[in-house]
């Protein structure tokens, strides 16, 4: 018996998982997010996802060991404490704080297999054309377009001041 499959692939790109309840509802949502097995997640916007994503990248316990040294009559005394405490691998304020390189951005990568990764995920041509604010086109202090032909024509005709560019990135 031969056995076939078919590769499907649909990928969903939203900012927040919440942009995801006004259209599908919350049960819908939380099924969708549940099935998805690889998820690619860069800085988080507010604390709620932070918090959502530290959680679900999960814990690691730490063992935490305090010593005390007192002075006695007849020398020191030494006594230390161990504490066990759930950390988040990665804590929300770290999530929060991903930032942009020079060559890629960081990130959290989940893969169905390999689990979380932190890393920083490369530029590509697609992406490197929206990685900074681009100039628009020049205009006046008055908010008119800027045209160099309408200024040699005012200067031609003896205008004092020309208006002069002002260059606004969005």
């Amino acid at each position: 018996m031969v056995g076939s499959c078919i590769a499907d692939c649909a990928i969903f790109s939203t900012q927040t998982e919440r942009s995801f309840v006004p259209p599908l509802g919350k049960d819908i949502k939380n099924t969708l997010v549940d099935n998805l097995d690889n998820e690619i997640a860069f800085c988080q916007t507010n604390q709620e996802d932070a918090d959502i994503l530290s959680k679900c990248i999960g814990e690691r316990t730490l063992e935490k060991t305090s010593r005390t040294v007192s002075r006695q009559y007849n020398g020191f005394s030494t006594s230390r404490s161990y504490q066990e405490k759930e950390e988040p691998f990665l804590k929300p304020h770290v999530l929060r704080n991903l930032k942009k390189r020079r060559h890629g951005s960081e990130c959290v990568i989940r893969h169905c297999e390999k689990g979380y990764q932190r890393t920083v995920l490369p530029f590509t041509r697609f992406t490197t054309k929206m990685t900074g604010p681009t100039p628009s086109a020049g205009i006046t202090a008055n908010g008119q377009p800027y045209d160099p032909a309408v200024t040699e024509k005012l200067k031609a005709a003896g205008a004092a001041s020309p208006p002069l560019p002002a260059f606004i990135t969005p």
